[in-house]
Parts: structure tokens; C-alpha cells; sequence
């Protein structure tokens, strides 16, 4: 009741030892008048036990000066009540060492609200623990700028339950060369609905290890779009067992460049449905050592049209297995021009 009866100018004139005698009660009956009176430098001579007493209302009223002035052990003292009532300007005031000391209990208090706020710079400053230590709902608050913002080894220390919980517009927002910096395990943890939220763009611009990393499942759901605009080099970076997973529909866009680049066991491990739906112009593009290490699966299952479509050259190339494979309407479909390239 004395302290809160005091003036403002009485406040204001309290030394700094003065200010430090206040008992925590004292202090925590200043109204937001009086606090907001409290010379920089008195406030920043409190105790981290007086600090920590005050309540979440006179948090809230301190100026970007005082914040300012806090110590490092101050701001670490802050409870989780008292960092969730900061505002954004309070926030943005944390200066980087202070900033870089927080408890990772501490960050997991802010709202998602305040995440938003954080600048680039401060985002920036953040440990790789700090930020393997926030929230999923932290995470998905953050915005496009904030996200392209983020140091290598900040993005890269997110888990992968952090990655999962990113939203489709932050992930088809993240710049291509945010999205090259993802580690082979983050590329693995997306989620089917991002994997298909990415620009043709950002998976153009996905590295050799990120490629080979997609899982199956991932493979599965790229749309047409999206596999039209693999580079050859991507593709051949694939595993057997993903271009297996490959539809009918997928292997049709797959340009002549890419099956040009498949290897041997690549293109053993298409499906006889993905084989069967291959275009004239990709069967042309196929090695003719892949055409020779096709199984007698894949042959039997090649339509008479897509078997007379095969250079000389490529059909010179299968082996004595294949050609006995072909099935009796296969076999009458083959030109003369075939016929005669057939070894003895």
C-alpha cells in the first residue's frame, strides 16, 4: 500500500539501491504509472527474484528502453507467464546475447502470435537447440520471409515432426535454395500433401541426394506436372524400387531425356503397365542396351504397335530369351526391316 502510494517523480528519483530493497511484494503493487517511471537503470539493478515477481500486466507496460536494459540473468529469469505477455515491440527489443540465452521453456511460451513477430535477424541468432526445441504450432506460425530468413544450420536442426507440421503455402513458399539445404532425413519426413504442394520449380532444384531420398510413397503422389519437370540427372539419381512405384500415368510425361538417362536397372524395375504406356517418341529414347535387359515380362507385355516402333537397332540388341518371348501376334507384327536385323 506505501509503494503504490508513492509518485511517479518519487519513482523515478528512487536510487538504484533504493530500487533493490523494494520487497517483491512492494514491487509487484507499482501500478503501470509507476513502472513506467522506473529509471532503465533501476529497473536493470533489480534482483532476478524481483524480476521474476512481476506480474504478467506490468510486463507488458515496460518500454522497449527498459526491455533493453534488462541483464542477460534477468531475462533468463523471466517465468513462461511473463514471456507469453510480451508484445512484439517488447520482443523485437530482446537484444542477441539476451535473446540467445533463453530456456528452450522459455521460447516454447511464446503464442504463435508472438513467433510471428520475431525478426529475421533475431530467428537468425537462435541456437540449432533452441530451435529443435519449438513447438510444431511455433513452426507452422512462421512466416515465408521468416522461413527463407533462417540460417542453414537453424532450418536444417528443425525435427521432423517440425517439418511435418509446416502448412502447404509455407512449404511451396520456401525459396529453392531454402528447399536445397533440407537434409536427406527432412526430405524423408514430408508429408505426401507437401510433397505435392511443391513448384515444378522446387522440385527442379532439389539435389541429387534430396531425389534419391523421396520415399515411394512420396514418388506415388508427384503429379504429372510435377515429374515432367524432374531433370534426367534426377531421375537417374532415383532408387529401382521407386521408379517400381511408378504409374502409367507418371511414366507417360517422363521426357526423352529422362528415360534416356534411366539405368538398365532402372528400367527393369518398370512396371510392364508403366512400360506398356511408354509413347513412341520415350520407346525410341530407351539405350538400346536397356531394351536388351528388359525381362521377358516387360517383352510379352509390349503392345504390337510399341514393338513396331522399336529401331532395327534395339531389336537387334534383344537377346535370344526376349525374341522367344514375344508372343505369336507380337512377332508377326515385326517389319521386315526388324526381321532382317535379327542376329543368327
Amino acid at each position: 500500500a506505501q509503494a503504490a502510494a508513492l509518485s511517479t517523480n518519487a519513482i523515478e528519483s528512487l536510487t538504484t539501491t533504493q530500487a533493490t530493497m523494494l520487497t517483491t511484494s512492494a514491487l509487484n503493487a507499482l501500478t503501470s504509472l509507476q513502472i513506467a517511471a522506473m529509471e532503465t537503470a533501476d529497473l536493470a539493478a533489480l534482483t532476478t527474484a524481483q524480476i521474476s515477481k512481476l506480474s504478467t500486466q506490468q510486463v507488458k507496460l515496460l518500454s522497449s528502453d527498459q526491455i533493453v536494459g534488462l541483464s542477460t540473468e534477468q531475462v533468463s529469469s523471466l517465468s513462461t507467464g511473463q514471456m507469453a505477455a510480451l508484445t512484439s515491440d517488447q520482443l523485437n527489443s530482446i537484444e542477441s546475447r539476451d535473446l540467445q540465452i533463453l530456456s528452450s521453456t522459455q521460447l516454447r511460451s511464446l503464442t504463435t502470435a508472438q513467433v510471428s513477430k520475431l525478426t529475421t535477424d533475431q530467428l537468425q541468432l537462435l541456437t540449432t537447440e533452441q530451435m529443435s526445441n519449438m513447438s510444431s504450432r511455433q513452426i507452422s506460425a512462421l512466416t515465408t520471409e521468416q522461413l527463407n530468413g533462417l540460417a542453414s544450420n537453424n532450418l536444417q536442426a528443425l525435427s521432423s515432426d517440425q517439418i511435418r507440421s509446416l502448412s502447404t503455402a509455407q512449404l511451396s513458399n520456401l525459396s529453392t535454395d531454402q528447399l536445397a539445404l533440407l537434409t536427406t532425413n527432412q526430405v524423408q519426413a514430408l508429408t505426401t500433401a507437401q510433397v505435392t504442394s511443391l513448384t515444378s520449380e522446387q522440385l527442379n532444384n532439389l539435389t541429387s541426394d534430396e531425389v534419391e531420398a523421396l520415399t515411394t510413397a512420396q514418388i506415388k503422389v508427384l503429379t504429372t506436372a510435377q515429374l515432367s519437370n524432374l531433370s534426367s540427372t534426377q531421375l537417374s539419381q532415383m532408387e529401382t524400387r521407386d521408379i517400381a512405384a511408378l504409374t502409367s500415368a507418371q511414366a507417360k510425361v517422363l521426357t526423352t531425356e529422362a528415360i534416356a538417362a534411366l539405368t538398365t536397372e532402372q528400367v527393369q524395375a518398370l512396371t510392364t503397365a508403366a512400360l506398356n504406356s511408354l509413347t513412341s517418341v520415350q520407346l525410341a529414347a530407351l539405350e538400346v542396351a536397356d531394351v536388351a535387359n528388359l525381362t521377358t515380362a516387360q517383352i510379352n507385355k509390349l503392345s504390337t504397335a510399341q514393338l513396331n516402333l522399336l529401331s532395327t537397332e534395339q531389336v537387334a540388341g534383344m537377346s535370344t530369351d526376349q525374341i522367344q518371348a514375344l508372343s505369336t501376334a507380337q512377332f508377326a507384327t515385326l517389319s521386315s526391316d526388324q526381321l532382317n536385323n535379327l542376329t543368327s
